[in-house]
């Protein structure tokens, strides 16, 4: 059933990760979906294999994407890349937000001449899977907490939409009017090796414009819904 009032301009609240191998496998998921029910996002695996012509084919539908690439390179590197997701017409786009302020501003900014047509842009802090063992053998001093605040404070500065965290931080990060906060996907199972270290079964994204959280095919737990 839509959670939007009849006529109203769908929001939807669901992003539907399509973490697949192959482009056949994301498109037999999708055709059973309904764009105004919920998002797709796409990641670095499914980037790779199909590339932006299955984007676009999803855009094509009436879908809202998500593409979650992760950028992280220099800041005209990153500002390229930002700029042609926009023209890819995607919903939402990230980068990592430990690529430093002159690279966040740098994808702000070339995201500014898209207009209403302007994707969202948000920052991963820290990924799920790291530890605090992890944070300390790349130089990192202090606790996941402090640097998932230090980053979150760094993306908002430089004029990004909102950051994506766990479940676990997101309770801490400084909240501001008009600004998304995320996390990782909730609930979902390893297909190898350790996959979340930092999983939990809440999820949550809400803020500006319309607002969501990541929740895979079949995710139906109670603890797993919007907050």
């Amino acid at each position: 059933m839509s959670d939007h009032p009849s006529g109203a301009a769908p929001d939807p609240r669901i992003i539907v990760a399509l973490d697949y191998a192959t482009p056949a496998q994301a498109l037999q998921l999708a055709a059973k979906l309904d764009p105004r029910e919920c998002r797709l996002k796409v990641g670095k695996e499914l980037f790779t294999v199909a590339g932006p012509a299955l984007v676009r084919e999803f855009v094509g539908r009436g879908f809202g994407v998500f593409l979650d690439l992760k950028f992280h390179d220099i800041p005209n590197t990153v500002a390229g890349a930002v700029r042609a997701a926009a023209g890819l017409g995607v919903w939402m786009v990230n980068v990592h937000a430990c690529g430093g302020r002159r690279m966040l501003e740098a994808a702000s900014d070339a995201l500014q001449a898209s207009g209403d047509a302007r994707p969202l842009l948000t920052a991963v802090t820290v990924l799920t899977s790291m530890t605090p063992q992890d944070l300390a053998e790349t130089g990192v001093d202090g606790s996941v907490e402090d640097q998932v605040l230090r980053l979150t404070r760094l993306a908002l500065e430089s004029g990004l939409d909102g950051v994506v965290c766990s479940a676990r931080e997101a309770p801490l990060l400084p909240w501001r009017s008009g600004r998304l906060r995320g996390t990782g996907h909730a609930g979902h199972p390893p297909r190898t090796g350790r996959f979340h270290a930092r999983r939990s079964t809440q999820n949550a994204v809400s803020g500006r414009g319309p607002g969501g959280r990541q929740r895979l095919p079949g995710d139906r737990s109670p603890d797993n819904r919007s907050r």
